[in-house]
């Protein structure tokens, strides 16, 4: 009724110093947000009104793919915010509410997954994932540098719900399934948490005898 809510906020931020005090002499910074930004973005709120909020936001055509000052679409800052913060309220219904009105999963995928080797979360992975198209699913792991890709956080999941997901990118042609990680040299068996995972990676030809940069394959690492 005559409201825009899409309407955008310009909003001050102190610059904060590492123990999160405001620094002197440093201009705020300008955070350019809409009421859904908000919404999703509340760290403090009950998570099911939260819930309930975006939901109807979306409902009356709220854009999902409104971008900030940081180039963030809302499911990009929302993921980002679930992944580095260990006392949020992570909603996986907020995330399929955003998905089901469109929101482009592939930056948000991007950004995770660049997190993948301090905090995966196999959930927001396997959901991005699983809203793309099949043919941007088959080009994503050519548009991921080796280490930021899906399957060194799928490849650690403790959820047997993840494991069709895996499987899918597994058969994808174009997957290096024996990469390692530069630090350690640790590959995808090394990282396994579930044994239906090893034999997913086992049956797409994963190596078991590659040895990390300690010098142990993933069966000795996995009985050490």
């Amino acid at each position: 009724s005559g409201v825009d809510v899409n309407a955008i906020a310009h909003l001050e931020y102190p610059e904060l110093d590492v123990w999160r005090r405001p620094v002197k002499d440093k201009p705020p910074r300008i955070s350019t947000e809409t009421a859904l930004t908000r919404s999703v973005l509340n760290k403090k709120g009950d998570k099911h009104c939260q819930e309930k909020l975006v939901k109807a936001l979306l409902d009356v055509k709220a854009d999902c793919n409104f971008r900030n000052f940081q180039g963030l679409s809302v499911l990009d800052a929302y993921c980002v915010l679930s992944e580095g913060h260990s006392a949020f309220q992570f909603s996986e219904d907020i995330v399929d509410s955003l998905l089901d009105a469109k929101a482009d999963p592939l930056t948000s995928l991007k950004h995770v997954c660049f997190r993948v080797f301090q905090m995966p979360n196999t959930t927001i992975i396997a959901k991005l994932l699983g809203a793309l198209t099949q043919e941007r699913r088959q080009n994503v792991l050519q548009t991921f540098a080796d280490g930021n890709n899906p399957l060194w956080a799928l490849a650690q999941t403790k959820e047997e719900r993840d494991l069709p997901t895996l499987r899918q990118l597994l058969e994808n042609k174009e997957c290096s399934i024996n990469i390692t990680e530069p630090e350690t040299g640790n590959s995808l068996l090394h990282i396994v948490k579930l044994p239906q995972v090893a034999k997913a990676l086992l049956d797409a030809k994963g190596s078991c005898n590659t040895k990390n940069k300690d010098g142990k394959s993933p069966l000795v690492k996995f009985f050490l």
